[in-house]
């Protein structure tokens, strides 16, 4: 029998889900008194159950259910939402073709696309069949300058602080300066190298006030790297083939949203469209989505106009010291280490770059042709430092651009959807990455700590630096001291 689910419980356990992003499922499960196979069943039906609490007869329907093919009705649905994110018309035809060669690939034999069966399932899953046409089909006849025009208007109930654009990257996060040529050019289609790769998802406002945590995604659900570490740079998530799904951006989007609502701001976000960005997103009630016309997000988007390329500049710069700290015995980089430095590579970017590459998108408030990105030039900074390790003919710039061809997602058969599932779905809580150099490290005893702040202070003060870095060292003594008390 299919199983029932409330939908104030079902809202109330995905929510804490969103509230704490690091915090892992068999925890929150235990605080919430759930087995923990019942939150991960909750999550991975989440939209399906949400569609139904949130349809037109949710004030008498306070249960739902279920379908009796449940698992080939979720996987259906994530095709359904990618077709439909790409405007690609789909009606009760397709969906039925579709089911019919979903349960052949499943081997269920008993399964009938009957209308009976596909009206249930529209009812169970909100959906509703709709011509494309319109501002989303044909968004493709916008030019840049139309696009321009169309965002002033879009702009004039936010503020600057409260206007922000999300965007993905692909990263080869251990790849070190002598296997440049080795990388550049490579997309990672079909998956390959994903243990080699993350996809990084960056989101900033327009005043450059705002550098929200880094989302990252790897393949292991839990790299060995994580074991005692508690507080994490970046939020992360994995998959198989450590890509942006629809289900990682929608949990994004809700703890967006949930932060929003609990600061009583609304704001406005900018994305492009693909198969991984939902095309809707009706159920936020702070976060305001717009898309990009499509193709032309290379010259509207702003992260796309510096800042990643500054935040990549900066992450392999850090690799380059790093490297040369450690040229007799060099360590190999884990997912951990690449989340610390992606995170100060992120805060470290300046607020006036961040607001030259949205005016250069257009998004100043009085278009100017004047707007021009001032791209820090690293190559030229590092230069000796990349003499000594380079070991190729790349030069940095090649070495900061060899994953830019990287694809941060994928548009997928059904097939490929239907695989994809299977394999997240047979990852266990104690996946990890199985790279046998990469060992948990202990965690530093009190003693250690403060000496190796002592070793960070006289280092820093061996140079001449601002008074109130000595200050923030002085304050990362009295949290390790304030720690050492708790343990």
């Amino acid at each position: 029998m299919a199983p029932n689910y409330d939908c104030s419980e079902t809202s109330n356990h995905s929510n804490h889900v969103d509230e704490n992003p690091n915090m892992k499922r068999i925890d929150i499960a235990r605080m919430m008194k759930i087995p923990s196979s019942t939150l991960n069943t909750i999550l991975a039906k989440r939209t399906t159950l949400e569609s139904a609490c949130n349809d037109g007869n949710s004030s008498t329907r306070k249960r739902i259910r279920s379908g009796n093919f449940a698992e080939l009705e979720e996987v259906l649905l994530k095709w359904f939402k990618q077709v439909r994110t790409s405007n690609i018309p789909v009606d009760g035809t397709v969906v039925r073709s579709k089911a019919a060669e979903l349960a052949h690939m499943m081997g269920i034999n008993d399964f009938k696309a009957s209308n009976g069966w596909i009206n249930r399932f529209r009812e169970r899953h909100g959906l509703v069949y709709r011509s494309v046409r319109g501002e989303a089909a044909g968004v493709n006849r916008y030019t840049v300058d139309t696009w321009k025009d169309r965002l002033q208007v879009l702009l004039n109930d936010y503020r600057p602080d409260d206007v922000f654009n999300a965007d993905e990257m692909g990263l080869f996060y251990r790849i070190l300066p002598d296997k440049t040529l080795t990388f550049k050019g490579e997309n990672c289609s079909g998956g390959k190298l994903s243990k080699e790769r993350l996809t990084v998802l960056l989101c900033c406002n327009e005043s450059g006030t705002e550098m929200l945590k880094p989302l990252v995604i790897g393949k292991a659900k839990n790299p060995r790297c994580f074991k005692n570490v508690r507080t994490f740079p970046c939020t992360y998530h994995a998959n198989s083939n450590s890509w942006m799904t629809m289900a990682i951006f929608e949990s994004f989007l809700r703890m967006l949203d949930t932060k929003m609502r609990s600061m009583k701001r609304k704001i406005l976000l900018f994305i492009d469209q693909c198969p991984a960005h939902p095309a809707d997103t009706s159920y936020l009630s702070h976060v305001k989505v717009v898309f990009f016309p499509s193709n032309c997000t290379s010259h509207l988007q702003p992260l796309d106009q510096g800042i990643i390329r500054c935040v990549k500049q900066c992450y392999r710069k850090r690799i380059v010291y790093d490297r040369l700290a450690s040229l007799e015995a060099p360590k190999k980089i884990s997912v951990l280490d690449a989340m610390n430095f992606l995170n100060s590579a992120w805060n470290s970017i300046d607020a006036s770059t961040v607001i030259n590459c949205f005016n250069k998108s257009g998004f100043c408030r009085k278009l100017s042709d004047s707007a021009v990105v001032e791209d820090t030039d690293e190559s030229v900074t590092i230069s000796k430092e990349w003499q000594q390790i380079a070991g190729t003919n790349a030069t940095f710039s090649d070495y900061v651009d060899c994953d830019s061809s990287l694809f941060a997602f994928q548009q997928s058969s059904l097939k490929e959807i239907l695989e994809q599932h299977q394999a997240d779905a047979n990852q266990e809580d104690n996946d990890d990455d199985g790279d046998k150099e990469q060992e948990a490290l202990p965690i530093p005893t009190l003693t250690a700590a403060l000496e190796a702040m002592d070793t960070v202070r006289r280092y820093v003060c061996s140079f001449n630096v601002d008074e109130n870095v000595i200050n923030q060292l002085s304050k990362i003594d009295t949290v390790i001291c304030k720690l050492g008390k708790k343990t």
